[in-house]
């Protein structure tokens, strides 16, 4: 899961060469105000972000639905829209833990993002 943040429009690094499978999300919800910077430009909106550089052509802008993220808990939540839907990388790419030192695949595909969620 990526996230955009403020100041991103100052960013201007590149990202990686492919990047698909993510979960993008703003705090207001809105995917035309996320900005996002790639190779020293600033593109505002996912849709324009996808469509200038041809990135994330599978990803998708829906809320996580984590734990609490104003007070830095970013676990899953039941019903949230990254259970199960990431590609299942080798553990020479992603490791065997997640972000709490738990098994990273439980069910049937890896969750999006660092945390996966033990209960199904």
């Amino acid at each position: 899961m990526l996230g955009t943040v403020d100041g991103a429009r100052r960013e201007g690094s590149r990202p990686p060469d492919v990047a698909d499978d993510n979960l993008y999300w703003t705090t207001d919800g809105d995917p035309g105000t996320a900005s996002f910077g790639s190779y020293g430009t600033t593109l505002d909106g996912f849709r324009d972000y996808r469509r200038a550089t041809g990135l994330d052509r599978h990803s998708r802008f829906l809320d996580p639905r984590l734990a609490r993220p104003t007070a830095g808990d970013l676990h899953l939540r039941a019903g949230s829209p990254a259970i199960d839907s990431g590609a299942v990388l080798p553990p020479v790419v992603v490791g065997r833990f997640d972000v709490d030192r738990q098994a990273r695949v439980v069910g049937r595909d890896m969750d999006v993002g660092a945390d996966e969620r033990q209960q199904r």
